[in-house]
């Protein structure tokens, strides 16, 4: 079930991390800005180019496979996810959401989509984290969109 609240973007990036991560951060280098993300097998980070405030926040953690939009998505990104831990958080550094999920391996599919207004309030963009459960996992640009490049330059990153 996807569930969707508002976020305030920081550092122009969005995470998933698994729950208890003593300060969940990585450090970019330039071929994760290149690529939009940064991976560490119990936390990856997104970018969210030139972009801080609010934006809508859209997750789901048993996702299947065909509720992808990749096609109407302006970028588009899938890494591995293991869930060793029952509990994921998902959103930014400074303002998170805790979502359940079951324990095993799951492709993580970022998607970025344009903005929309609800209630009077403008969201610069929808941010939309999939996890599809499943044994094939692989690091993908899906769509390149914004992002510099379309291929995966780095699937690993420093801790900060």
């Amino acid at each position: 079930m996807l569930i969707t609240e508002p976020i305030t973007v920081n550092y122009g990036q969005v995470l998933a991390n698994l729950i208890d991560i003593d300060r969940p951060g990585l450090i970019w280098n330039d071929e994760n800005d290149a690529q939009g993300f940064a991976y560490n097998p119990d936390l990856v980070s997104f970018a969210v180019p030139d972009h801080d405030g609010r934006c809508l926040l859209a997750v789901d953690m048993d996702a299947p496979a065909t509720d992808l939009q990749t096609d109407a998505s302006l970028w588009s990104i899938e890494v591995p996810f293991d869930a060793t831990k029952t509990q994921v958080e998902v959103g930014t550094v400074l303002d998170d959401r805790v979502f359940g999920i079951d324990l095993g391996r799951y492709r993580l599919v970022f998607e970025a989509h344009a903005g929309r207004v609800e209630e009077s309030v403008t969201y610069a963009y929808v941010l939309r984290f999939l996890f599809i459960k499943s044994d094939q996992q692989t690091f993908a640009i899906l769509k390149q969109g914004r992002l510099a490049t379309g291929t995966v330059l780095a699937t690993t990153a420093v801790r900060a």
